[in-house]
């Protein structure tokens, strides 16, 4: 799948130090910086990445987020170093929590396009009504095409069991 990204020049809001954009383009459509949050670790609350939500119109109702058709974009930049195993782990329990044991083949392929991170390094998810594009530092590792699981994978962040509160309510502008 070729993406078309165009970055503007304007910033909207920086956060842990890194500066998000106001719009991104993305094959053709114009998406809006919807909200901004820090997903943290541990009980000491260690920031691992902000995380930029873009979509076609902002919202801060997450179901409708998750049940539109429309092209989303998740941006997380990392200010700190995680490991493999640890990116693996973290995303295989949200996985779980998402799906059950459901979607295992498109989880398979989705963990399997993961690597490690170091600070200052991009990690993004494009999400369209059939699939999902996952990008390193802006360049395709792939491309998952499976709707279920494009739209269970946004759940990880939207859903019931997001990896921290603040991240949530953060992506979601509230």
């Amino acid at each position: 799948m070729l993406i078309n990204l165009f970055l503007g020049l304007a910033f909207a809001a920086t956060l842990g130090g890194v500066e998000f954009t106001e719009t991104k383009t993305l094959t053709g459509k114009n998406l809006l910086l919807n909200g901004l949050g820090m997903r943290e670790a541990t009980i000491f609350k260690v920031d691992v990445y902000a995380a930029g939500l873009y979509l076609e119109k902002k919202n801060n109702n997450a179901q409708e987020i998750l049940s539109n058709n429309e092209t989303k974009y998740l941006e997380m930049f990392f200010v700190r170093d995680v490991g493999l195993d640890k990116i693996v782990e973290t995303y295989q329990t949200s996985l779980d929590q998402v799906f059950a044991d459901k979607e295992l083949e498109a989880r398979t392929a989705f963990l399997s396009k993961m690597k490690p991170m170091t600070k200052g390094k991009s990690m993004a998810l494009m999400f369209t009504e059939k699939s999902v594009d996952v990008l390193f530092d802006g360049q395709s590792a792939g491309v998952i095409e499976n709707p279920t699981f494009a739209r269970g994978l946004l759940e990880v962040w939207l859903g019931q069991t997001p990896p921290n509160p603040g991240l949530k309510t953060g992506l979601l502008g509230i």
